[in-house]
């Protein structure tokens, strides 16, 4: 801000470089002479850009409503809107500053120990806004401030970025008088108020600007000083720079002229760094101390109105920090390499240090290579190591990836920076890759009826959720981004406004590629006629990624036998749409539709925009809804339908689905191999198939999303010949007992009674051997069961003889699930 402070800084450092020069030149010769004037010239161009380099600082000044206008009646409060000093520290070029809303910065006085009434408007002693000037006052306005470089504004060199005819500061004042009516030594330091300053959001280490500390009346002198009291974190003050009478300690900011009379000599201004992270609020105790030769108790002589005028500024830096994240390719073959771009932009309003992203690929992706515009990458720790990004700048971060086997993955960069950052809804970025053939049976995603190949459709394994935010439009208009001229009603959105074109209700949708074969766009449109007469129009446009799928069309012909609401279809769209009259009703009609947009080009993130062109006709919007397989079960971020345990019990989906899949059937990762049908189902499953039972295509859930039930339980299923009869009673520790033939236990086929459990046992008779022998011969039977605790084994008879007991002790299982 003060160019004449940077000149003189330059001359010094020319002159002493020059003085050193000169006398090394004596000493050694006109050769080294020469080279040394060589280096004053660099060391002078060095200093010249250094010092030039823009960082913009927000600092309080007139503008934006700041009370700059001459007061007649003193506050107890005000609030200061910081103003963007867009070329500091060289210049006072100051801008509005919303990034994304204003910061404000409010003072408030309280916890006075004295009033008075030589003030009008407030009556504490501690007042701010002097009768006849501002409340934000310059800072050169009084106090013998005649220069500024005792002050520094953030983000700039010591000395710098303050000018004292441009920046303004809080005009406090502390009256005296009621310490002389109070009869307060006038040697001696007395607590006037507290003061707290409030931030309208978190800061990190703002400056305060202190300036004009010391006054005099009735032969005696005082100054204001200051304590910390509280904050909403942890603080510390230092001293960034001064008068060497603004003594600052940890807690303290004090005046440590023997005789604070305000003279040029005796006077303390300065900066203050107060050093925290996330500050809101701070309080300091605002105090009076009276110099140490003063005498009696009388501070203002015969004037009342006698006092200390003193300012209290602050600047402050902050950084709005951005990360996007693109991928060439959302579908790639398992295989094939994946480049991500990372871009990292500082929206400002301040340049930012320290700024790191950190994005590590996730398992499944494995580094090839990072290219970084600026910084450092480490593919170890995913850590981008960028540091200074100016205000207004961006960088970029080129990575390339091998999808290292089918499956879907998420991809996350955050940023970070040294400086708060007003708006952190931007610093995280995604991108989900999704291989084109998650199960590499050779129908791809979009085509693939059973994307895992573990034989339960992706519409069984989850019906699909709804990825539209608000899309009922409950109250309000939420989630979606809307042109002035589409309104909410409170139950759905509509534009009437006549004569416009091209008017967007837009909302970006995630997870799109979870989806077979088309997107499903279903909605209630709603037609009404202006005026309603012929010859009026409107039409509406639907795009998904930019690219036109429907249009929708209000004719200019009104009759009951004629639609006059008709679609016309594009790039490869279906829709279960049917033409429709608005002829001769009043308000809007109402039609729900699904139109069904390809899956193929559209990548995982994509923006769904309606798009109006009015004449006089209206159009309203109201239950739109997107369905996509986005369940998951198990928490694990892999939905079902891509995940082979999708309740994580241990057991696969495969094996716990309704049919009668074998552990020996499936791959070691649970899926099934060989043929599928030409929509990507495994034939294992199908009508037919080694494993059906349902004469349909694939399986049931079964017990694949129930963690209560692990389904891979060892046993050895009857052997059946001629027709199959359902096993009609069982016991069951596992609480999947079913009404239907496909349930448990009459899928169990050919048997009387089935018995199964995980934890808790069947309890059979428990008899000795001795006991056994007795059991008479007429009363066995082939296939009873009993417990022999003398040989501490299962026996079963297997003839109906007393020699046909027979001991299983051998655990064994030929055959699973």
């Amino acid at each position: 801000m003060q160019k004449n402070n940077k000149k003189l800084l330059i001359l010094i450092l020319n002159i002493d470089v020059k003085n050193m020069n000169l006398n090394y030149f004596v000493l050694s010769g006109n050769r080294n002479f020469s080279i040394q004037k060589k280096l004053v010239f660099a060391i002078g161009l060095f200093s010249i850009f250094h010092l030039r380099a823009q960082n913009a600082s927000l600092e309080m000044t007139d503008g934006d409503g700041n009370p700059t206008a001459n007061v007649t009646n003193s506050v107890g409060t005000t609030t200061i809107r910081l103003r963007n000093n867009t070329n500091n520290p060289t210049g006072n070029t100051f801008a509005t500053y919303a990034n994304p809303t204003p910061l404000n910065v409010t003072y408030t006085l309280s916890n006075q120990q004295y009033t008075q009434a030589n003030f009008a408007g407030y009556n504490g002693a501690v007042l701010m806004g002097y009768p006849g000037e501002p409340v934000l006052t310059l800072m050169n306005s009084f106090g013998n401030t005649t220069v500024s470089t005792p002050f520094t504004s953030s983000g700039a060199l010591v000395g710098n970025g303050i000018d004292i005819t441009v920046n303004r500061a809080i005009n406090l004042f502390t009256n005296v008088q009621p310490l002389s009516a109070a009869t307060r030594a006038t040697n001696q330091r007395w607590q006037m108020a507290d003061m707290t300053i409030t931030f309208s959001r978190p800061v990190n280490n703002p400056y305060l600007q202190v300036n004009a500390l010391g006054g005099t009346s009735n032969g005696q002198n005082y100054t204001a000083e200051f304590d910390y009291l509280s904050s909403n974190v942890p603080v510390t003050f230092s001293k960034i720079s001064g008068s060497a009478l603004l003594n600052v300690t940890s807690t303290q900011i004090l005046n440590s002229a023997t005789t604070p009379d305000g003279a040029v000599a005796n006077v303390s201004r300065g900066t203050v760094l107060v050093s925290g992270t996330g500050i809101t609020t701070l309080t300091l105790r605002v105090y009076t101390r009276g110099g140490t030769a003063n005498t009696g108790t009388n501070w203002h002589g015969t004037t009342n109105t006698a006092g200390d005028g003193y300012m209290l500024g602050f600047t402050v830096q902050e950084s709005n920090l951005r990360v996007t994240k693109t991928v060439n390719n959302v579908s790639p073959v398992a295989g094939n390499n994946v480049v991500f771009t990372v871009t990292a932009t500082n929206n400002g309003a301040s340049n930012n240090t320290g700024v790191l992203v950190n994005d590590l690929l996730p398992a499944g992706l494995t580094f090839v290579s990072a290219t970084p515009s600026v910084g450092t990458y480490n593919s170890s720790t995913g850590a981008w190591t960028i540091g200074g990004l100016s205000s207004g700048a961006s960088a970029t971060l080129t990575m390339t990836a091998t999808v290292s086997a089918a499956g879907s993955y998420l991809n996350t960069a955050t940023i970070t920076g040294d400086l708060n950052d007003p708006d952190t809804a931007d610093n995280t970025a995604s991108v989900r890759v999704t291989t084109s053939d998650k199960d590499g049976d050779g129908i791809g995603n979009s085509s693939d009826l059973d994307d895992d190949n573990d034989g339960i459709l992706d519409n069984v394994e989850c019906p699909g959720n709804d990825i539209v935010t608000n899309g009922t439009f409950t109250g309000n208009a939420n989630g979606w981004t809307l042109a002035p001229e589409w309104v909410s009603s409170g139950t759905d959105i509509n534009i009437s406004t006549d004569n416009v074109s091209n008017k967007d209700a837009n909302q970006t949708l995630n997870n799109l590629t979870n989806t077979n074969n088309f997107i499903p766009i279903t909605l209630t449109l709603g037609a009404q006629d202006g005026n309603n007469a012929s010859g009026s129009t409107a039409s509406l446009q639907i795009l998904l990624n930019g690219t036109l799928y429907a249009t929708i069309s209000n004719g200019t012909t009104r009759s009951t036998t004629v639609n006059n609401v008709t679609i016309v279809l594009s790039n490869g769209a279906t829709s279960s749409f049917v033409p429709f009259t608005t002829a001769n009703q009043s308000g809007y009609t109402n039609h729900t539709f699904t139109l069904n947009v390809p899956n193929s080009p559209i990548p995982d993130t994509a923006t769904l925009i309606f798009r109006s062109t009015n004449g006089l006709d209206d159009w309203s919007l109201d239950n739109i809804s997107v369905l996509a397989f986005t369940c998951d079960t198990d928490g694990d971020g892999i939905f079902n339908h891509l995940d082979l345990d999708s309740d994580n019990d241990g057991c696969f989906d495969s094996l716990e689905g309704d049919e009668n899949v074998k552990l020996q059937q499936i791959n070691a990762n649970g899926s099934i191999p060989g043929a599928v049908d030409a929509q990507g189902v495994p034939a294992l499953v199908n009508n037919g198939g080694a494993a059906d039972i349902g004469g349909d295509q694939g399986q049931g859930l079964g017990s694949s999303q129930n963690a209560a039930v692990n389904a891979c339980l060892c046993y050895k299923p009857s052997v059946t010949s001629g027709t199959s009869l359902n096993t009609n009673q069982g016991i069951t520790a596992l609480n999947r007992a079913g009404a239907g033939g496909a349930n448990w236990p009459m899928v169990r086929k050919g048997g009387w009674m089935a018995l199964e459990a995980k934890t808790k046992g069947f309890v059979l008779n428990r008899l000795t051997t001795p006991q056994i022998v007795l059991i008479p011969a007429a009363n066995l039977v082939e296939g009873m069961m009993i417990y022999n605790i003398t040989l501490d084994c299962l026996q079963v008879n297997t003839d109906g003889t007393p020699s046909g007991w027979k001991c299983f002790n051998t655990q064994t299982c030929p055959d699973v699930n």
